[in-house]
């Protein structure tokens, strides 16, 4: 027979499951599917007689896959105001992170020319001080052009987050047309996710040495398209800010910033395209 111990922690557990199952998050999903499976796991196990073995831990194993599933469910934002917030907030370190990490291999400055000019054989001091890592002289504009680009990023990111704020403070004091506010707010969210997640992408390219053949589409390499990806994905979460118009009603000052980001985006993505034809030229 089940003991009241062990019974304790199978309505323990079932509560907590209960409660994750009423606040429905699509991130969720994985996390609810993973709670449900480790407890019909643990049940059947003293159903069939296996965790009631002698000196068996199989029970304890089982006990403590569900609890582990449960502490993961206490992580998911309640809500979905604090799931887009945490979002927002995940791509704005993910942007602080790939700053501080370029930056410092912007700051090394250009590597020696004969290692630019593909002397693989490196002396030890070279390598030593990370020559292998850093850009060559015609890479260094380009990856600048990029670096700029990601700030443009974060400063989008965070302005979203602020007009997200702010129509969720308004959205406290109307009664009315909050359906619209609420579908606006989801637009701008999925705009930014193009916006964060594409930056995370431009992140992965931008390790020296760059690639900036042109074997994809027009003759342009992987660097430009994500570039040029990364920009289109700036200019219409910024340009949705901007036609806000009459639909919602928006802090001057975020649609202000949007104005700037828009066209600081469209500036670094013309100084970095720039910058990848000059490299060709020169080679």
């Amino acid at each position: 027979e089940l003991s009241l111990s062990r019974l304790d922690v199978l309505f323990s557990t079932l509560q907590v499951w209960v409660w994750a199952v009423v606040h429905v998050h699509i991130e969720a999903g994985k996390s609810r599917c993973c709670s449900v499976a480790t407890l019909i796991a643990l049940v059947s196990s003293f159903d069939d007689g296996s965790a009631r073995i002698s000196d068996s831990t199989l029970g304890a194993q089982k006990t403590g896959a569900v609890w582990d599933c449960c502490e993961k469910l206490k992580k998911i934002p309640q809500g979905n105001r604090n799931a887009m917030r945490r979002d927002l907030f995940q791509w704005v370190k993910d942007c602080n992170d790939t700053m501080q990490e370029f930056q410092d291999i912007i700051d090394l400055g250009p590597v020696t020319a004969t290692v630019a000019e593909g002397n693989h054989d490196l002396d030890w001091d070279d390598f030593c001080e990370g020559a292998d890592e850093q850009y060559s002289e015609k890479e260094l504009k380009v990856a600048q052009s990029c670096l700029a680009l990601i700030k443009c990023t974060r400063g989008t990111i965070s302005n979203v987050l602020n007009a997200c704020d702010h129509i969720g403070e308004l959205l406290q004091t109307i009664t009315e047309e909050k359906t619209r506010h609420f579908i606006w707010i989801s637009s701008l969210h999925e705009l930014a996710r193009n916006v964060g997640e594409g930056a995370t992408e431009l992140g992965v390219m931008m390790y020296p040495p760059l690639d900036m053949d042109g074997e994809e589409e027009d003759g342009k390499s992987a660097l430009q398209i994500q570039l040029e990806t990364q920009v289109q994905a700036l200019l219409d979460t910024n340009g949705f800010i901007l036609s806000v118009g009459t639909k919602v009603d928006l802090a001057s000052e975020v649609v202000a910033f949007s104005k700037k980001l828009y066209s600081a985006s469209e500036t670094r993505c013309k100084e970095a395209v720039r910058a990848i034809a000059d490299t060709k030229v020169s080679s």
